[in-house]
């Protein structure tokens, strides 16, 4: 019946959520709303939350427009982290440890042994040995052999210490040993500036202060920045430096040792243990000289012992 003179057809699609397709009026008082097309109802909604694509793949295109919008930002984060990486790179030093393994006698002893008036008791005890590697008879050593009196902050200036003692008198603290620019002479300065001593290249340095030092050739205008310390205080650092290992029954001793010049403290391990070995060794031999002695003096006793046996035994026949 009735003629209306506008005619609207909503089309609702809950997947696409597009805007409709208009289609122009045929007649003077008639608008349409055209929905999307047959095909558009079966295609799945782009952009909607997930980077695939229509085939069910990785869309890369969301992703390289997404690094094209912040190009500034990632390169700025990624030259901040290399910066950061080269200077943390140069102002931590790296630490390096340090390992050596030593064997030792066990402490076991048989039972034939327990019950034999001449017993081989071992020379030490396990830990007996830990201590024997911490006593000052093997560190004091180590440290005049390997100079670790003497500290440098810069590794390739210990070249330079290679003839360095001290004598029985000597002055510690903070020293500054420089090379004429000029060449020729070379000035040995204390912690406060004031000159200690001068000598010419190639020449003894430091006897003021009770260095017996020549110092090998150092270039000129060079600056070599060195602390001495006493001996003694030195062997105490390193034994609190030294990380000893032993298991319980175990015969084998572990050494290590941690630092930031891989060279230096390989040397300082390597004395450790040869020291270690030759007061070992020592008391080893002196060891076995006093169990000889004992020995001879048991065998004497013995003796006597049986002479007189065999003589009560003689009166005894002749009295029967």
């Amino acid at each position: 019946g009735t003629h209306c003179p506008f005619a609207l057809i909503f089309v609702k699609d809950l997947r696409l959520h597009r805007p409709p397709r208009v289609v122009m009026p045929q007649g003077p008082n008639e608008i349409m709303l055209a929905s999307p097309t047959p095909e558009g109802w079966n295609q799945p909604a782009r952009g909607g939350g997930g980077g695939t694509d229509d085939e069910g793949g990785v869309d890369f295109r969301r992703y390289i427009a997404a690094v094209q919008r912040h190009k500034w930002m990632i390169l700025a984060l990624g030259v901040l982290g290399l910066g950061a990486g080269v200077g943390a790179s140069r102002i931590i030093k790296p630490s390096f440890d340090v390992q050596a393994t030593i064997q030792i006698e066990g402490s076991s002893t048989s039972a034939v042994n327990q019950n034999s008036p001449i017993r081989n008791t071992p020379m030490l005890e396990s830990r007996g040995w830990l201590e024997l590697l911490r006593s000052f008879t093997v560190l004091d050593e180590v440290v005049r052999r390997r100079h670790l009196f003497v500290e440098t902050p810069a590794p390739e200036d210990r070249e330079v210490f290679g003839s360095f003692e001290l004598a029985s008198e000597f002055t510690p603290g903070d020293y500054r040993l420089r090379a004429d620019p000029a060449g020729g002479r070379m000035r040995l300065t204390n912690e406060s500036g004031a000159i200690v001593d001068e000598a010419a290249l190639g020449d003894s340095i430091g006897k003021p202060v009770g260095f017996l030092w020549r110092p090998a050739p150092v270039m000129p205008g060079r600056d070599v920045h060195f602390t001495v310390r006493v001996p003694r205080d030195a062997a105490v650092r390193l034994s609190q430096k030294l990380n000893l290992q032993l298991p319980p029954e175990g015969a084998v001793i572990r050494i290590e040792l941690r630092g930031t010049d891989p060279s230096e403290i390989a040397g300082t391990v390597n004395t450790i243990a040869e020291r270690f070995v030759e007061v070992a060794t020592l008391m080893k031999r002196e060891n076995l000289t006093t169990r000889t002695t004992v020995l001879r003096e048991q065998l004497a006793s013995s003796r006597l012992d049986l002479v007189a046996a065999e003589n009560a035994l003689e009166s005894f026949k002749v009295t029967t």
